[in-house]
């Protein structure tokens, strides 16, 4: 049968899930992911969930060991250095080359972002925070990317999510996050490049100091 425009797979569902399951420390680093009652739980066969936990190996979020299945990945403060390296330059990229296309539609997205960190972090809901805190972060950056350095910033963020949710369970960690979001939010209002990517230096640090 054919799909529906808009339709929700089986695969998107296992995705979806499995990764929340993961980022929320359900399935912890280094645990074994169990395929058959997953399936059981999610309401879905194995097929789905098999590609899925292909999908988030191909995100650095699991690991494939043969003959014995798929295992969420441990962490590394060397992986994480390296992102945050590479993010580092690539981020300082598009800002220089975007600042100037910022205006009231990304600003209002960015505001509107902080609104709902603002709630998630009252909640303690890391996922949501985790959500809006992506969408803070790319309304700024999408102006300077074209579509290649959109993907990479894309997938180096999805590889770093699970160092993210562990950092931003403390509720500490996500008040300062929260935060630093402001003074990058003015200093993008006023079109200052070198401020942005001073704050979104200082920002990453602030994780990997605790990492």
């Amino acid at each position: 049968m054919t799909q529906s425009r808009g339709a929700v797979s089986a695969h998107d569902v296992a995705f979806r899930e499995i990764r929340e399951l993961i980022l929320t420390g359900e399935f912890p680093p280094g645990s074994q992911i169990p395929q058959e009652t997953l399936a059981a739980r999610l309401g879905v066969s194995v097929i789905p969930v098999r590609e899925a936990l292909k999908s988030l190996q191909g995100e650095g979020q699991v690991v494939f060991a043969p003959r014995r299945g798929f295992f969420v990945s441990e962490y590394s403060r060397e992986d994480l250095l390296e992102i945050c390296s590479i993010r580092e330059a690539l981020e300082g990229m598009a800002i220089r080359q975007g600042i100037g296309k910022v205006g009231e539609s990304e600003l209002a997205e960015m505001t509107a972002a902080l609104t709902e960190m603002d709630a998630a972090d009252a909640a303690g809901d890391v996922i949501a925070f985790l959500q809006a805190d992506r969408r803070f972060h790319f309304a700024l950056l999408k102006p300077g990317c074209g579509p290649q350095l959109l993907r990479v910033l894309t997938s180096l963020w999805d590889r770093s999510d699970h160092y993210r949710a562990a950092f931003l369970t403390l509720p500490a960690h996500r008040h300062a996050n929260h935060d630093e979001h402001g003074a990058i939010l003015a200093a993008a209002r006023a079109h200052d490049a070198e401020a942005v990517t001073a704050l979104l230096t200082t920002h990453r640090l602030a994780a990997l100091q605790t990492t």
